[in-house]
């Protein structure tokens, strides 16, 4: 569950404290003065949120979200040591974001997907090596 963007690992981006990288990543999806309400819910809202973001601008998103992400998951185990050394304990295993949400880019669904987010985790991992 560690390896999570749900899991709590308080992550500071752009001046604000989230609650985990999936309040982080669901707020860039609103404009800077009104990210800070992500910081009173939980994980599951910020979704949600995240999904019925007004004039989101999915052609924007979709040039960001793997740097954002990889940024969001470099700041949580880089300055987190329990987080840092559980995902050093992963050693050199293949890391797969599977689910069962038909998430095809960012993991892996029925076998078939990008697993983006594994991927992501991998290079981090080396990274903090």
């Amino acid at each position: 569950y560690f390896l999570s963007n749900f899991f709590p690992a308080e992550i500071k981006f752009m001046g604000i404290k989230f609650r985990s990288v999936e309040h982080a990543f669901q707020a860039h999806k609103y404009p800077l003065e009104e990210r800070s309400q992500f910081t009173e819910v939980d994980a599951d809202e910020a979704k949600r949120l995240g999904r019925a973001a007004p004039n989101f601008n999915g052609e924007y998103w979709d040039r960001v979200r793997d740097n954002l992400m990889f940024s969001l998951v470099l700041y949580k185990f880089s300055n987190n040591e329990e987080l840092r050394e559980k995902l050093l304990a992963t050693g050199g295993k293949y890391l797969e974001e599977t689910n069962d949400w038909d998430d095809h880019y960012w993991g892996v669904c029925n076998g078939e997907g990008d697993n983006k987010m594994g991927k992501t985790l991998m290079t981090v991992r080396e990274i903090v090596r």
